[in-house]
């Protein structure tokens, strides 16, 4: 990766191939090996700074930056031990002023990411920059961009996340003319069926920066979203009006008024009379975001409207748990001033999820790029904004354990899981005994690990908090953001008590379970499964397992159960959908002991 080797391949296609050949077997091996991925993106970046004009012209390593922002490196701890070892050795014995890690491995990982970022944000080139997002299109079978394999793994949308980081920046630097193409043959028919809504900030941010950046695409875009919109579909109408909020920021004090009044006339004020759960909660929430932007910059709306807009922020500010909860003030950004590798990186993410957010912040940043790389940056680094994280401010009022960090604690904590993105005011509990702390609960916990798809989850999710069920366990718990999942559950996931049991890390909670005195009961059709009728008696602690949607309960964990439960079916079809079976089962259950 000698620049001069770099810039000999532009016009030596078997050189480029080589290089690419071996820079991609680099990348692959650096999923567990450390130094690799910092080493040869650094070395990326020293040629775009040494030969930037010729740095434009070497296309072929747009592939290696959208392969390197792909990787994800192992995740277990181990591999992050020297991390921890050095820096307890720096702060506590390290006399010589050399970071051990450093001395040892050199940068760390991390270095990459920002190599990556830098890279892109520094390209000047539109046909670079297209090439960039050609290529995670044509790839899309071994990046699973527009259709990722699992919709709820936590691995594939830290995945996209990285891509749609780049693609952002990369937008940027694209002509008109592929920006509009772009948006609205892939970003748009990406929006409506991404099941992210961390990924789907990124995908609103670019349809907004479009239409903000070329006006004369608007009519085209907003096209898409009429359909919908007109059949009151919640997900579509409330992407609708962040888009359009986001747009609204941008334009001058009298374009924005005028935007605003038909804005909140034609679509808000209506949709926050919805029957849609979702469209009514949100639109109320973004009115509140909406009413001191009118205020403080005193724009030029008629009275009447700002009367209207005004009542519904004084009903909902009056609340006793008004701001307990994210609002809508805390679910926006802005598209131009948030536009920063800070923000880009995680920053904005931080602002509207109380997730964990694997965000690279601005200190980070200055560590590792050289006044030289720096001084190429088409976007500035930014700065942290910790005073408009979600997570900072509730961090004392969230609490969300899983089984493989501390089970015991989570088991003893309250019962009350908070909603993300939630409308505090119309879901509030009464004192009379309806708060979720005090909620009777049976010591039942129900494993649904195995079940894949939102829907059902979400269903499921509803089910276990009406029938008092103590637990039940998801694969990955950011499912609970899945808008799929709270049309579904509605409310439940607030109430009902979740804890993440990974797929692998089902028979060791199992035997846990067993060990605490549990009864390990699988709902799966088996040569000797019980009939579930008036006769079965469960034990009061009883753990039951759900399988897969088609498939049901693989070996491996039958032969950890103590029996198997059977629904008796007469008809002509002998299955019935998960949420059905485990609906008759919980019901069983708490019948006999809630």
């Amino acid at each position: 990766m000698d620049p001069n080797i770099l810039k000999a391949s532009i016009n030596d296609e078997d050189l480029a191939g080589k290089l690419y050949y071996i820079a991609n077997d680099i990348i692959d091996k650096s999923f567990g090996r450390k130094s690799l991925m910092p080493t040869l993106f650094k070395a990326i970046s020293n040629y775009q700074v040494d030969y930037n004009e010729s740095f434009e012209k070497t296309i072929w390593l747009s592939k290696l930056v959208v392969r390197g922002a792909f990787l994800q490196q192992i995740n277990q701890h181990l591999f992050k031990l020297e991390n921890i070892i050095a820096d307890l050795y720096n702060k506590n014995l390290n006399m010589t002023g050399i970071d051990l890690y450093e001395a040892s491995y050199g940068e760390e990982e991390i270095a990459y990411r920002v190599y990556i970022t830098a890279i892109v944000a520094s390209i000047k080139s539109s046909d670079f920059a297209k090439a960039i997002w050609s290529y995670i299109i044509e790839k899309d079978k071994e990046l699973n961009f527009m259709i990722p394999k699992k919709r709820t793994d936590s691995n594939e949308q830290w995945r996209r996340l990285q891509l749609l980081t780049i693609m952002s920046i990369a937008l940027s630097k694209l002509n008109a003319d592929d920006v509009v193409e772009f948006v609205d043959t892939i970003v748009i028919k990406k929006l409506f069926k991404e099941p992210s809504p961390l990924c789907r900030m990124y995908l609103e941010w670019m349809v907004a920066f479009c239409i903000y950046k070329i006006p004369s695409s608007k009519d085209r875009l907003f096209k898409r979203f009429e359909l919908d919109i007109k059949n009151q579909q919640p997900v579509t109408l409330t992407i609708f009006e962040r888009i359009s909020y986001l747009i609204a920021q941008q334009l001058k004090s009298e374009d924005e008024a005028k935007f605003l009044e038909e804005f909140v006339i034609k679509t808000v004020i209506p949709s926050s009379t919805s029957n849609r759960a979702l469209s009514r909660h949100f639109s109320v929430s973004l009115i509140c975001s909406i009413y001191p932007e009118i205020k403080d910059k005193t724009l030029n709306v008629p009275n009447v409207l700002l009367d209207v807009i005004e009542e519904i922020y004084q009903f909902a500010a009056g609340s006793d748990v008004f701001g307990s909860y994210r609002n809508g003030d805390a679910l926006m950004w802005n598209i131009t001033k948030d536009f920063n590798l800070v923000g880009l990186c995680g920053g904005v993410l931080l602002k509207i999820s109380d997730r964990e957010i694997d965000a690279i912040p601005q200190k980070v940043f200055e560590t590792y790029l050289t006044e030289e790389q720096v001084s190429l940056l088409t976007i500035p680094i930014g700065v942290d904004e910790e005073n408009e994280w979600i997570q900072k401010k509730r961090s004392a009022e969230v609490k969300v354990e899983t089984f493989y960090t501390n089970y015991e604690e989570a088991e003893n904590s309250s019962l009350l899981q908070t909603k993300s993105g939630a409308w505090s005011t119309v879901l509030e509990v009464d004192d009379e005994g309806r708060a979720a702390a005090s909620i009777k609960r049976s010591p039942l916990i129900v494993v649904g690990s195995l079940v894949d798809k939102a829907p059902n989850l979400g269903g499921i999710c509803r089910l276990c908090d009406v029938l008092g069920a103590g637990w039940l366990t998801l694969n990955d718990l950011s499912i609970k953001e899945n808008m799929e999942f709270k049309s579904v559950a509605v409310t439940a996931d607030r109430w009902m008590p979740m804890m993440e049991v990974k797929i692998e890390e089902i028979t060791e909670f199992m035997r846990l379970k067993k060990k605490e005195g549990y009864t390990l009961i699988g709902l799966e059709q088996t040569d000797k499964s019980v009939e579930l009728n008036s006769d079965l008696k469960f034990p009061e602690k009883s753990l039951i397992l759900l399988g897969k949607e088609k498939e049901g309960i693989p070996g491996e964990f039958l032969a950890e159960l103590d029996m198997c439960v059977i629904i008796k079916q007469v008809g002509v079809i002998r299955s019935m959908n998960i949420q059905t079976a485990t609906a008759v089962i919980v019901h069983a259950y708490s019948s006999q002991h809630c």
